[in-house]
């Protein structure tokens, strides 16, 4: 009989992962277990080189120079042991595998919670996707904060597990803000870092109100006409009315 062992772990990058091949019989006499009665059992890109080494009633099936993402496992062809008889080892097999992981954690930046401020706070939420993910390590420091003209603010971040958010407070000046994220603030189980992600989609910040001037006036019989122009690099919402106007005499 043939018995293929659990794999040596659960899941791979790169480096090696082990099967022990043990047979089993009263009167054993040899095992011819080579690298070609070896079948790889392969999903998505997952791959590796299979090496046999080992003697007598157990070998060690080794699988290196693992790539790609999946999973392998193994399984052994009939022929690869006889006992004195000359009765020859049944296949044997699949066996259970192992997950191959190979690339790093995606980091998503949302869009930011309002696309205009003055100085109220502002978040983004920062996503991590992984099949195997881990844990995430991101703070303050590992996120740079993009800025035009005399716009600014202070990071603050929150949240666990695959989902960050990033807070902006104490925001001034005038011109827009958004983030980038630096690599490695989040792990899978195989060590495969984060990349950096962003820049983030930016908010614009106004802090200075809009100028208004009034025309000369102008004449048109009895009636005098004066226009008022607003400017804001912000965009500008016009309530004037009548009320808000003194009308100076002499």
């Amino acid at each position: 009989t043939v018995t293929i062992s659990p794999p040596s772990t659960n899941i791979a990058a790169g480096g090696s992962v082990r099967y022990r091949v043990s047979y089993t019989d009263a009167n054993f006499q040899s095992s011819t277990l080579a690298a070609g009665q070896v079948t790889l059992n392969k999903t998505g890109t997952a791959n590796g080189m299979v090496a046999v080494s080992g003697s007598g009633a157990t070998r060690t099936v080794t699988i290196s120079a693992i790539t790609g993402d999946g999973s392998l496992g193994i399984s052994i062809a009939a022929g690869s042991a006889t006992d004195k008889a000359g009765n020859t080892a049944p296949t044997a097999g699949p066996s259970a595998t192992f997950i191959v992981d190979n690339t790093a954690p995606t980091v998503t930046i949302s869009a930011p919670s309002t696309t205009i401020t003055a100085s109220s706070a502002v978040s983004y939420t920062v996503s991590y996707a992984d099949a195997n993910f881990q844990s995430s390590t991101l703070s303050a420091a590992n996120v740079t904060l993009n800025r035009t003209g005399t716009a600014n603010g202070t990071m603050n971040v929150s949240g666990n597990g695959t989902t960050r958010t990033v807070i902006i407070t104490g925001i001034t000046g005038d011109g827009t803000l958004g983030i980038s994220i630096a690599a490695g603030t989040a792990s899978d189980r195989v060590n495969n870092l984060a990349l950096a992600a962003g820049p983030s989609r930016t908010f614009a910040v106004g802090n200075t109100p809009p100028t208004v001037s009034i025309s000369a006036p102008s004449t048109n019989g009895n009636t005098i006409t004066y226009t008022v122009s607003y400017d804001g690099a912000n965009g500008t919402t016009v309530t004037l009315s009548a009320n808000d106007i003194t009308l100076n005499k002499t």
